[in-house]
């Protein structure tokens, strides 16, 4: 084992701290504004599956179009502009792997209140969100927090980005 530099160990001293500073925020009790966000959200996955057996799996593709001001991507190690993806035709075939491989399933196509949804075939279940699409990562754990509390969770989920194929059954 090497002998650590005095640059390791202040990152490894502050990475401590940070954990430790995070630990100590860590809670189960989300803020009433949370909670009452998350029941709405419910009420909107209840909608969209009134009146509809369970199914045998549930298949929860999320995806929100990025305002321009947070379409890129530059980090050290990646850039890119996610403006520039086709995600109309990623989704397609999101869609359809997710069928051909679960022919049984129910397909929800989560995505913001003004998002593109011609694109959607007749089979999948669009369920509009009021999301803040600034907030990509957030709002999505918003957004499953509310599935999760709705009528809409009966069993077996799989949560697809909505660039993750299916290719093999769930």
């Amino acid at each position: 084992m090497t002998e650590q530099t005095a640059a390791e160990k202040t990152h490894l001293g502050d990475m401590e701290a940070f954990v430790a500073h995070a630990a100590a925020l860590a809670t189960t009790d989300l803020a009433p504004k949370t909670e009452a966000r998350i029941a709405a959200l419910a009420q909107a996955f209840d909608v969209a599956v009134a009146g509809l057996p369970p199914a045998p799996l549930t298949v929860v593709i999320y995806h929100v179009k990025l305002p321009d001001a947070h379409r890129l991507i530059d980090y050290v190690d990646i850039q890119a502009d996610q403006g520039r993806i086709d995600y109309t035709g990623v989704l397609q075939h999101t869609f359809a792997m997710a069928r051909g491989f679960n022919p049984d399933c129910r397909i929800l196509y989560v995505t913001g209140e003004a998002d593109d949804t011609a694109f959607v075939p007749a089979d999948v279940i669009v369920v509009r969100l009021p999301l803040f699409p600034g907030w990509l990562m957030y709002e999505r754990v918003v957004a499953v927090n509310g599935y999760l509390a709705s009528a809409a969770f009966t069993g077996h989920t799989a949560f697809l980005d909505s660039d993750a194929f299916a290719n093999a059954p769930l």
